[in-house]
């Protein structure tokens, strides 16, 4: 296994984007075709397949789309500071 990575972007001092291959696969790719990750869309490259593959993730109802009412990251990290206050 021969992980890289490059950094995309960097947001304020708290959110960092980065390009993750291993052994050649495109980490967000394999993730988000699993349903293991969600795709936002706000940071993305104009030219990314992510919502593609989310879509078809959806479908298929893989991972957390294979559950009734999946709540998005942002969201929940909404709720967990709101309950934190």
């Amino acid at each position: 296994m021969v992980p890289t990575m490059d950094s995309r972007k960097a947001f304020a001092e708290r959110l960092h984007l980065a390009h993750a291959v291993v052994d050649g696969q495109d980490v967000e790719h394999a993730l988000i075709a699993a349903g293991a990750a969600w795709c936002c869309v706000r940071y993305l490259p104009r030219d990314s397949d992510c919502p593609q593959r989310e879509a078809v993730a959806r479908a298929d109802h893989r991972g957390v789309w294979s559950t009734p009412d999946p709540v998005p990251p942002w969201d929940w990290r909404k709720s967990a500071r709101t309950v934190e206050k």
